[in-house]
């Protein structure tokens, strides 16, 4: 599961606002920051909140900076100061960055508990008579780590390969065996869905429809798999499948 670091990072670079004279643009932590101008100079320490981060009200107040945190429910069902993006003037601003309260702070420190910061995990959607119970051998798939975070995990030379992700929605399918036979799963991120009659009317169980997924999954149990799980993104759930693909219960 993706982590919040609220470390103490240096300014990077500072510019002029491209429309506000009062204001300047700073990049702290590889990310742009709207700022007051001649506040901060390159070079200075500051704690860096990202966006996603829950601060108490108290803090937020402190910085005067709970005007621009969004109000929102987590999954708890508290009302909670998230960070997130804003834009000041047509200019995006992502996080918050404060001066450190102790001056002494060195760079990289995380500083999440002095402040009660925390990471923002929103309500679980469900609609109603969708949800199926969780199962332990059909985990979520981890959230990713934002790379800004990382800014030392490439260095020059390094051979990369980049990939797009295509954006839809998240979805896991699979399978498990128990005394019964293989039986089929299908969800979103964190929550598993119960199978309808017709595959390819669910956005969800759509994958299932699918031939190369259903012959994946069957060579896997000919090979004796007892689990196997397949992450990635609905973005085209076509409904022009024929009525016979369903999925049941296969021993």
């Amino acid at each position: 599961m993706s982590s919040i670091a609220v470390r103490v990072v240096s300014i990077s670079d500072v510019q002029p606002h491209t429309n506000a004279d009062s204001l300047e643009l700073a990049i702290v932590n590889g990310w742009q920051m709207v700022v007051r101008k001649g506040i901060h100079a390159v070079g200075e320490k500051v704690v860096y909140f990202e966006q996603g981060t829950v601060l108490p009200r108290e803090v937020a107040d402190r910085f005067n900076a709970t005007s621009y945190l969004s109000e929102k429910t987590d999954m708890y069902g508290n009302r909670v100061l998230v960070v997130h993006r804003v834009k000041l003037r047509g200019e995006p601003s992502f996080g918050l960055a404060v001066v450190p309260d102790n001056p002494t702070w060195e760079i990289g420190l995380n500083v999440a508990e002095q402040y009660g910061a925390t990471k923002y995990y929103p309500p679980v959607k469900a609609t109603a008579g969708d949800a199926e119970q969780d199962d332990p051998r059909f985990p979520t798939y981890t959230d990713i780590e934002n790379m800004r975070n990382y800014l030392d995990v490439f260095v020059p030379q390094d051979t990369v390969i980049v990939t797009e992700k295509i954006h839809g929605t998240n979805c896991r399918v699979g399978f498990v065996q128990d005394d019964t036979g293989y039986t089929a799963m299908a969800g979103s991120r964190t929550l598993r869905r119960r199978q309808p009659e017709y595959l390819h009317t669910n956005t969800y169980w759509y994958p299932w429809s699918l031939l190369p997924v259903q012959r994946l999954f069957a060579a896997l149990q000919e090979h004796g798999h007892q689990q196997a799980v397949l992450y990635g993104e609905v973005f085209r759930a076509i409904s022009m499948v024929r009525r016979g693909s369903r999925f049941g219960r296969s021993t």
